[in-house]
């Protein structure tokens, strides 16, 4: 070999690496493109996983405070109830005993009972 032929080898070689190193370079870019290509879709992914999970969140608590207002709403119904029965009751065992006696305890009985009546109904 003469030194021309090996300084077309050396040239040659010098290229080739050269060729070498940028394909390398090349892919290495790519495949931290689709790195972080993938890391921003899966990021996406889990924030919206994290949206469906709150709304869910609030649905299940809309939920929790409607059963809540209702159990409310039916108590106060059922002492609303109660307490006009035990009123009734009171205004009947007084009627009962104004139609027995007719003593002026009785009637202010009466009076007393009557005004809770009324004063329960203006509530």
């Amino acid at each position: 070999m003469d030194d021309n032929s090996l300084r077309i080898n050396s040239k040659d070689a010098a290229v080739a690496y050269q060729d070498f190193k940028k394909n390398i370079q090349t892919e290495m870019q790519e495949k931290k493109q689709k790195e972080i290509q993938e890391t921003k879709e899966r990021s996406r992914d889990e924030a919206y996983k994290r949206d469906i999970q709150r709304e869910r969140d609030a649905v299940e608590l809309a939920k929790k405070e409607d059963i809540k207002k209702n159990a409310l709403k039916e108590m106060e119904e059922d002492e609303y109830i109660e307490d006009t029965n035990k009123a009734f009751e009171e205004l009947q065992a007084t009627k009962e005993l104004i139609s027995k006696k007719s003593s002026s305890a009785v009637f202010a009985q009466a009076n007393i009972t009557s005004q809770k009546v009324l004063a329960f109904h203006e509530r």
